[in-house]
């Protein structure tokens, strides 16, 4: 695997194959050119590779073979003071060497002008996707140097469909709302704190209703998934701060958001077992526990210190974006990428799922609660096919989340059930083995792939 590069961006590589050349064994392979129709085709669609490339800077590396020379040097004619750079290893297909250069360039978007079968042999090493390259193809490939074996194939076409990227972009601009992201991320960050802190005084108002405390853990997990899509915007430590301020926030209602959870979940199976609500020896001891949780977190939640630390969290959020940079960017322009890079993510974990294992499961489940939780936020800024996204990521989460689901409630009993003895016995057993008869029924349906048929539902 190419090794990581130490920079703070994400790198974008375009793969760019030459196009349609000379036929081999009538001129050395080095010195073959463009045919006629190959500069043809190259000339109506590499204007739109330029100008999906304008505004990113790129520099041109080219094989030093004449077609690909040829194939560089028409894209040059279509990017303003671009140079071409050749590197000898782009026609040999030297990984190593490739590795090597990309470490030590400080460009942020580089194309490649080169051959097959190597393009597609280091798509496969960094991506881990299968893809032939057509004469004239090209493909984009999102290197992320902070995120080990989070390298994603952005998208793939042949030239061609520069021209539908286009349009789709110009269709984009002329019918969604487009304040700036300046604007937009104000009134979204706004509204979210603000759920946090309602929720907060539904809870003190009523702590007996399990959804309260329910809907304040979800306001602050959105509210940490649009800071998540604000990482790339933020320094590094302040990001990972603000973070975890807002992650120790929304913990200290973990526990009790956990009882509830077990007590609804075992409510239907203690009567199952023929055994009365007031008369189960478990939902006592998990309601006694409730009880206590109960009055300890209210006492954290009334006070004014809680609130300031909320607030100051908030502020700190504020202060930390760089406002000035955002201003003349459009909403769509900096969500767009971010969204479709998480749901390409999501895909890609999801295509190589073999069996479960609860980290990896989580990690894709939790994934998923971030495209959703930005999506929907934003969602007047985007496209409405992202609302069809949103249901599928949603769809994503509920299948993943339930086999996690099954293996913490076991933990959960576990921990809170201490050397149980009589009926409190049987019951936690009862309640232990239907989780996991539960848990391994979702397994199943993720190791046979259903997540398959939840995106051609939404076809």
């Amino acid at each position: 695997m190419i090794n990581k590069m130490d920079k703070e961006d994400i790198m974008k590589l375009i793969f760019l194959r030459h196009g349609i050349a000379e036929e081999k064994g009538n001129v050395d392979d080095f010195d073959r050119k463009l045919t006629p129709k190959g500069i043809e085709k190259l000339n109506k669609y590499l204007p739109y590779l330029a100008a999906y490339l304008e505004k990113k800077d790129p520099e041109i590396w080219s094989s030093p073979k004449v077609r690909a020379d040829e194939t560089a040097q028409l894209l040059k004619e279509n990017l303003f003071e671009t140079e071409i750079i050749y590197k000898d290893f782009i026609a040999s297909g030297d990984l190593g060497k490739l590795d090597e250069e990309l470490s030590q360039t400080e460009e942020k978007t580089i194309v490649l002008v080169g051959h097959e079968p190597f393009l597609s042999a280091w798509t496969r090493e960094i991506t881990g996707e299968e893809v032939v390259i057509k004469k004239g193809g090209a493909l984009e490939i999102e290197y992320d140097p902070e995120d080990s074996g989070n390298d994603i194939l952005n998208w793939e076409y042949s030239l061609k469909n520069f021209e539908e990227i286009i349009a789709r972009e110009k269709k984009i601009l002329k019918k969604l709302k487009n304040p700036s992201f300046k604007t937009s991320l104000e009134k979204v960050l706004s509204h979210q704190f603000n759920k946090i802190l309602e929720n907060r005084e539904y809870y003190l108002r009523d702590n007996n209703d399990i959804e309260s405390i329910h809907q304040y853990r979800v306001s602050i997990r959105k509210f940490r998934g649009i800071i998540s899509a604000l990482k790339k915007l933020l320094e590094k430590e302040d990001y990972l701060r603000i973070q975890q301020k807002f992650r120790e926030i929304g913990g200290e209602a973990g526990y009790l958001r956990e009882l509830d959870v077990l007590i609804e979940e075992y409510k239907p199976l203690s009567q199952e077992q023929e055994i009365l609500l007031t008369k189960s020896a478990l939902l006592q001891e998990l309601r006694k526990e409730r009880r206590k949780e109960k009055e300890r977190l209210k006492e954290i939640f009334i006070t004014e210190e809680y609130r300031q630390i909320l607030v100051e969290a908030y502020t700190d959020l504020i202060v930390c974006l760089p406002w000035k940079k955002i201003e003349s960017k459009k909403t769509w322009e900096y969500i767009l990428p971010i969204a479709d890079k998480w749901m390409k993510q999501i895909l890609k974990a999801l295509k190589q799922y073999e069996e479960f294992e609860f980290e990896s499961t989580h990690k894709i489940r939790l994934k998923a609660k971030k495209y959703r939780y930005v999506v929907k936020a934003f969602e007047d800024y985007l496209p409405e096919e992202y609302k069809d996204n949103y249901k599928v990521a949603k769809k994503y989460q509920t299948l993943l989340g339930d086999t996690c689901d099954s293996i913490r409630n076991q933990e959960a009993l576990k921990e809170i059930i201490q050397e149980p003895e009589g009926d409190l016995e049987k019951e936690l057993n009862y309640f232990l083995e239907s989780e996991t008869q539960r848990g391994q029924h979702f397994k199943e349906k993720l190791e046979n792939k259903e997540w398959l048929d939840i995106g051609k539902e939404e076809e």
